[in-house]
């Protein structure tokens, strides 16, 4: 074999180097999105005491642990350090970052609430949950995103991320939910969770409902632009007058019970046995009318920020 020449030396040290610093990304699959729609083994059974329970709205009471991405923001003033309430709900998107409305946590913060996540929450009235406590953790800091702006009761580009002081430990009861795929636009976003099973779950408003286990309800997709015709057919929007660009809707939601903070997901296309999480209840919920069509926040347009907030925070602590 003839020897190589001083190029092809240079080349396969160039290449070498290469393979060397080159870092495959990480499946955007990996350990997201398993929803639990039988519970944990060996815990949510009859012989626990939970009942599969349906309201008259449609709404369900879940399993516990079948949501394991779900987050309880919750707060306590200076006099009741050691019993902090429900403030926002959550979405675990990270084992280190929870997404949550802006505006929630920033009129928590306004009271001067101190502030914590809870993860692995069922009821959030009890200290523990089938003998499992729940796991609590501390905020380092927040992040909102660069065009929230919030006008009385209405907001836009109301997310949030907080970043936990120590990353969540990934179980069964505790791991992220999936984000939309990444280079996959709003529109093909939305055509697919318009012609996909998709659930709202969460916790009731406690404005308006004393149940304090974790419920979900099977809601349809429905586009931004059907949905701005929609509302003003109904005479809830003006003629003239546009649905904010970052609102899509879900149909008919009775009641209105779920909390701002909490989760639509979609089941994902490359893997239908997942769920990407594709909106969630915004602040000015807390004043909307819920018939025939609500609003939430389209995530299919928030993804990218999400993923490089996330990794821009992580990058800071290395």
């Amino acid at each position: 074999m003839s020897a190589l020449a001083g190029s092809e030396l240079q080349l396969l040290a160039t290449l070498s180097g290469l393979l060397q610093t080159v870092v495959v990304p990480p499946d955007p699959l990996l350990g997201c999105g398993i929803r639990h729609e039988r519970g944990l083994r060996g815990i949510c059974d009859p012989a626990d005491g939970q009942l599969r329970e349906t309201f008259s709205n449609a709404t369900h009471l879940a399993w516990f642990g079948e949501f394991p991405w779900l987050a309880s923001v919750r707060g306590a003033p200076p006099s009741r350090a050691d019993s902090p309430l429900p403030a926002c709900g959550g979405v675990l998107v990270h084992p280190s970052a929870v997404l949550v409305s802006a505006a929630c946590h920033q009129e928590a913060v306004r009271g001067g609430l101190k502030l914590s996540v809870r993860l692995a929450e069922y009821r959030v009235n009890t200290e523990t949950d089938f003998g499992r406590p729940p796991s609590d953790h501390a905020i380092r800091r927040a992040v909102y995103h660069p065009e929230f702006r919030q006008d009385g009761a209405a907001a836009t580009s109301d997310l949030g991320l907080l970043f936990l002081t120590t990353p969540a430990s990934v179980d069964d009861d505790v791991s992220p939910v999936c984000l939309p795929w990444p280079g996959d636009t709003a529109e093909q976003l939305e055509a697919d969770w318009e012609n996909t099973d998709c659930v709202l779950s969460g916790w009731s408003d406690p404005r308006k409902d004393s149940l304090d286990g974790v419920l979900y309800q099977n809601v349809p997709f429905v586009p931004r632009e059907a949905c701005q015709t929609r509302l003003r057919a109904l005479k809830r929007l003006k003629p003239f007058s546009q649905l904010d660009d970052t609102f899509a809707c879900g149909g008919a939601e009775q009641d209105c019970w779920a909390d701002v903070g909490s989760a639509l997901v979609c089941r994902h296309r490359r893997d239908r046995s997942r769920w990407v999480l594709a909106g969630m209840v915004p602040w000015g919920r807390l004043h909307d009318e819920c018939n025939e069509l609500v609003t939430y926040i389209n995530i299919g347009l928030f993804g990218n920020w999400i993923r490089d907030a996330i990794e821009a925070e992580l990058s800071t602590q290395q």
